[in-house]
């Protein structure tokens, strides 16, 4: 039987490639034997024979047998895969599917067939070499930060245990490789090393050998008179180092962004000033003779400057023409500009997403007229169906609860869809300050679409809210050293986020040479679930002044409404028992100053208005925060003092250049009273200092008095600071990041303010001003901060400069 002759020499040798060799083999058997076949048929007369028509039938397969080299997987997992039944005729195609089907398992590296030949049966044996199993992966020479180390790492983890595969490990060189180019290493050898082990099992060993980092030494830009050279590199992530490389990264050779982001940057400065059609060719890139730099040369065709000849709008625009032509931006005339062109495609697809018609989209075309050299733009405007949300699902927090991120949700299950409200959604839970952006994402809270078919036939849109929870407690207990306050003692319990309920409560206790204090502070946002807030505050609190010594023992309780996502009406009450103690950080102990030692109770109420706007409560990089308060305290609530307090307040935060943030602060507080002897002096105001006027030793400016430092008339007059009833503060400053991820920042300030008397009010001549710069560290302990101030006017008695360092967050 010609088949079954050919079949016992016949194995099947399976690789990567082996299914078309199998095929191959199996096609050139066939045909090979109808060649023979017609061959014999020219030479022989035919005869016609029962018997014959017989054996020319296929082979009935008889037994299936599996044999797995070296034992230990069970056979039965082959033979699962295994279609070719037994008492069946053996049919070629079969076998070479079930082949197919083996090694898609991935488990062998080789599988082979035998067919034996019994008369007119067969029996078929499926051979198949089982692969080792990965012992361990270990490196060699791995020198990236901790965070891509780990991340590598525990790609490698996943493959201990399973069989060995060799695109796997391809896939894993790949990604070390990415790794390096990202740190400026572009020439990395890897080497792959697989050891044997006992049990069939192998261990397998990546040896990393990193070159030299090759610096950007010469960036030439050819084919451009549009834009210069400087303008052209300016743009791009890839250009030559300077100076302050070794701080800013700049002349680091990034070989995907060069390729893909500086290519599309420099193509899209053309197309925002008419150069529709410009081409910028695959950048080349050469090492320098010396191999100690690269030089990349950018090629670049400008084409034609095209204007806008017509706009039109096609689509799903019925009833909206007007309303959607209004979002246009792209007028005719105008030099064609690709940035405009995208914003108007943003808004026209907003503009139906905002209405429930959550995949909305606009998209362009355009008709040349190259004589003319202008351009129409056709806006394509697809609406789809409108929709509800149906699930929404919270991943990511470990301790958060649900509740606290679903409560600052503006769209619940089952709404319908609001593009609006969903960007509302995100960036409410992100000015929580619980959550931080993770490598590779642009904020804090990403939300994700996707469309599901519900039983009854209706689709609705899930929601996928994910977050990436930030450290939001700290405990510290230690020592401390303070330039104002020398050795410290600090013991502080803080959660912005107590139990993933989104309370903040904190405990702190801090002894030291110019102040003692011991706080409990509590609030809660969202009260019984409602829009109303609730905290308290209890102190006891001892402060050295420059002149005397505050003693505060007391407590407040706080109701808060928030009216919208960004004003809150407030009220609060405090009860506090306040003394002021002759004595003074300057030594001054004796100082005979009229009323200045007084001691009493203060019971007031304050009303509150709050508006807030900042993209993060913890840490704001754009916003602002103003709020205007009045307080009065008064003998028919039980306090020893009559007075009126105002507040005003606001603070402004912008992004600045290069990752920078602008922060801007001004404060105006008045106090006033109807008492004879007048203001308590616990109550006045002081400035200087760290957390004011930066530049002045603390409390040493406001009002002062001549006054002798003993009981004699005839003793020396020394400054006393009595302290005003209005206080002005402003604060420019510049936060500059420096090593991001250890979160450390440096600044550049500009302080002016001062403390006025009864009868005084700012003016040029009476402003103090200082300048200065320091270094911000977000460490574990908590916020560290060393400023060094330059008071702008220095008076003979001040300092020409005063340095400061806290632990302590700024406005």
């Amino acid at each position: 039987m010609q088949f079954c002759c050919l079949g016992t020499a016949v194995n099947y040798l399976v690789s990567q490639s082996g299914f078309r060799t199998l095929r191959i083999a199996l096609v050139a058997v066939l045909l090979w034997g109808l060649c023979v076949g017609a061959v014999v048929a020219q030479s022989i007369e035919p005869v016609i024979d029962d018997g014959a028509v017989d054996a020319a039938a296929d082979p009935i397969v008889k037994e299936i047998r599996v044999e797995v080299v070296p034992a230990g997987l069970n056979p039965e997992i082959v033979r699962k895969q295994i279609r070719l039944r037994e008492g069946k005729a053996l049919n070629e195609l079969e076998v070479s599917e079930d082949l197919r089907r083996i090694y898609a398992l991935g488990f062998f590296e080789d599988l082979q067939v035998s067919i034996e030949e019994l008369g007119t049966h067969v029996n078929v044996t499926y051979y198949a070499l089982q692969r080792p199993l990965v012992e361990r992966v270990d490196f060699v020479g791995l020198d990236v930060d901790e965070e891509k180390s780990k991340t590598i790492k525990t790609q490698a983890k996943t493959m201990a245990g399973r069989f060995y595969d060799p695109t796997r490990i391809k896939a894993l060189v790949d990604m070390i490789q990415r790794v390096y180019d990202e740190t400026g290493h572009h020439f990395v050898d890897i080497d792959v090393s697989v050891e044997k082990l006992a049990g069939n099992r192998v261990s397998v060993k990546l040896t990393i050998e990193a070159h030299e980092k090759l610096s950007i030494a010469k960036v030439s830009v050819v084919g451009n008179s549009v834009f210069s050279d400087e303008e052209i590199t300016a743009v791009m992530m890839n250009r030559e180092g300077d100076l302050f490389s070794f701080l800013s990264g700049q002349g680091t050779y990034h070989r995907a962004v060069l390729f893909q982001q500086d290519v599309e940057f420099i193509r899209q400065m053309y197309a925002t000033k008419g150069y529709a059609f410009a081409r910028v060719a695959t950048p080349e890139v050469m090492v320098l003779p010396d191999r100690k730099g690269l030089h990349i040369t950018i090629n670049i065709t400008e084409g034609e400057r095209y204007k806008i000849s017509g706009v039109d709008l096609v689509g799903d625009v019925d009833g909206h023409h007007d309303a959607l032509k209004e979002l246009v931006k792209l007028k005719p005339d105008m030099y064609f500009d690709m940035s405009v062109m995208m914003s108007d495609m943003r808004g026209l697809a907003f503009y139906y997403r905002d209405k429930g018609y959550a995949f909305a989209d606009a998209t362009f075309e355009h008709r040349v007229h190259k004589k003319a050299k202008t351009l129409d733009v056709i806006y394509k405007i697809q609406k789809g169906s409108r929709i509800r949300v149906g699930n929404i699902e919270i991943t990511g927090n470990r301790r958060t609860l649900d509740g606290v991120i679903r409560r600052e949700m503006k769209l619940s299950e089952g709404d319908i869809y609001s593009e609006t409200k969903l960007q509302l959604s995100q960036r409410q839970i992100e000015r929580t300050g619980y959550f931080e952006p993770v490598p590779g994402q642009r904020g804090a809270v990403s939300i994700q679409k996707q469309p599901r078919r519900r039983a009854d036939g209706e689709y609705v849109l899930d929601l996928t809210v994910r977050v990436n929870e930030r450290r939001t407690g700290s405990f510290q207990l230690g020592l401390g050293f303070s330039s104002f306050e020398s050795f410290m003692f600090n013991a502080q319990v803080s959660e912005q986020n107590f139990l993933g309920r989104g309370q903040n409560l904190s405990f702190s206790a801090i002894f030291s040479q110019l102040r003692t204090i011991f706080q409990i502070q509590y609030y809660e946002p969202y009260f019984m679930d409602s829009r109303v807030g609730f905290g308290f505050n209890i102190y006891n609190l001892r402060e050295l002044f420059f002149n005397f010594q505050r003693e505060r023992q007391g407590g407040s309780m706080t109701w808060a409404y928030r009216i919208t996502d960004d004003l809150t009406v407030s009220t609060t009450y405090r009860l506090e028992h306040a003394a002021a103690l002759l004595g003074s950080s300057q030594g001054r102990l004796t100082a005979p100053v009229a009323r200045a030692a007084r001691t009493g109770w203060t019971s007031s109420l304050q009303a509150k208005l709050a508006y807030d706007t900042r993209d993060n409560r913890l840490f704001p990089k754009r916003g602002q925060y103003s709020m205007a308060a009045f307080e009065r305290s008064d003998e028919a609530i039980g306090s020893d003092s009559n007075y009126n307090r105002m507040i005003l307040q606001s603070r402004w935060y912008f992004p600045f250049l290069l990752g920078t943030t602008f922060r801007l602060n001004s404060n105006y507080s008045v106090v006033s009273t109807e008492d004879p002897e007048g203001l308590p002096i616990y109550e006045r105001y002081f400035a200087g200092g760290i957390f004011d006027i930066r530049g002045f030793n603390r409390y040493s400016l406001g009002p002062r008095l001549d006054v002798g430092l003993e009981r004699d008339p005839g003793s020396s007059l020394r400054g006393f600071v009595i302290g005003g009833n209005k206080k002005l503060v402003v604060n420019a400053e510049v936060e500059i990041p420096i090593i991001p991820a250890a979160q450390i920042a440096g600044v550049l300030f500009f302080d002016m303010g001062n403390a006025y008397g009864e009868g005084e009010y700012p003016d040029l001549y009476n402003i103090r001003k200082s300048v200065g710069f320091g270094i911000r560290w977000w460490a574990p302990i908590g916020p560290l901060r060393f400023e060094w101030g330059f008071p702008l006017d220095r008076r003979p008695e001040e300092e020409a400069m005063v340095f400061e360092f806290t632990i302590g967050s700024a406005y």
